[in-house]
């Protein structure tokens, strides 16, 4: 009955240890498909989720390079719900809020579009994320009649490329 103990305790060790391995070197080679599933399959062992929270975050990266915001936005959720706390589960957390923001939009939610869109634009990394953010909430600013804050915000995106904004905005 020991030996029996022993050799499930090895294979319960060694068979995840060596899938974890497996799973960091494709997470590596930017193989994020491949590796989230290798995560996912361990079930957090070695406190796996924030590496699975990665991949899908890069995941859903790429699907916003081909403009595919639905499968983005799936992959950001997968992302929050590997990891919340971790780093790629709390910047996925702010694309949430973003396509959040733009749902309560949709629906004439202005207050909660207006509390998305700014708890976006203040937390995104993502340059391009948080030009995205800043925009909807200066749309959102100006139907509530906060013509300032728009401006504010409108300046704040275009301020990163000051070409544009004199081409646009010249004072």
């Amino acid at each position: 009955a020991i030996v029996i103990l022993i050799v499930l305790s090895v294979v319960s060790f060694f068979i995840p240890n060596i899938q974890y391995g497996k799973a960091k070197r494709l997470l590596k080679a930017e193989k994020y498909v491949q590796a989230a599933k290798e995560f996912d399959d361990l079930n957090g062992f070695l406190k796996s989720e924030d590496y699975e929270a990665e991949c899908y975050y890069n995941i859903g990266l790429d699907y916003l390079k081909k403009n595919d915001e639905e499968k983005a936005k799936k992959n950001f959720q997968k992302a929050y719900d590997a990891d919340a706390n971790s780093e790629y589960g709390e910047v996925a957390n702010s694309f949430l809020d973003y396509y959040r923001g733009e749902e309560a939009l949709r629906e004439n939610k202005i207050d909660d579009a207006y509390n998305y869109f700014k708890k976006s634009a203040d937390s995104a990394s993502d340059i391009n994320l948080a030009n995205k953010a800043s925009a909807g909430f200066a749309q959102v600013s100006f139907v509530k009649g906060k013509y300032k804050e728009a401006w504010d915000s409108i300046q704040n995106v275009y301020s990163k490329d000051p070409q544009t904004y004199q081409a646009q905005y010249a004072q």
